[in-house]
């Protein structure tokens, strides 16, 4: 399967390796829907994966929440966030604070092809 739609957000491989997340707008990502986006990336990724969090929808994503993504994603080796407006770049530019490790680089980008061959930059590196 390369896609998984629930009821506040979508996941869909828009490239081999390259997962598209997409939260639905006023969505507020708390900790236990925050399991449940893992548990659907789990499900459809088995190999490294660059994940593409496309912010076209303004959501909200609790410390808990990021706290669990961050460390239930093992094929996820790359996160590049792609921001449509000025105000969800300043979200973004925060949670970049808390996503980034030195095992697992976050990128904002404003340009979906740059974000991708950035992310694909990442899966070539084995980052």
């Amino acid at each position: 399967m390369d896609r998984i739609k629930l009821d506040t957000a979508s996941f869909d491989f828009i490239e081999p390796q390259i997962l598209r997340v997409r939260v639905n707008e006023g969505v507020d990502v708390d900790l236990s829907l925050a399991k449940q986006y893992c548990a659907a990336i789990d499900s459809i990724t088995n190999s490294p994966t660059g994940l593409l969090v496309d912010k076209y929808y303004s959501y909200s994503l609790d410390a808990d929440a990021q706290a669990e993504i961050l460390s239930h994603l093992p094929n996820i080796v790359a996160t590049a966030i792609l921001c449509y407006r000025e105000s969800t770049t300043i979200v973004a530019e925060f949670q970049k604070l808390f996503l980034e490790t030195d095992a697992h680089h976050v990128n904002i980008f404003h340009v979906k092809n740059e974000a991708i061959r950035w992310l694909k930059e990442q899966l070539n590196n084995g980052t």
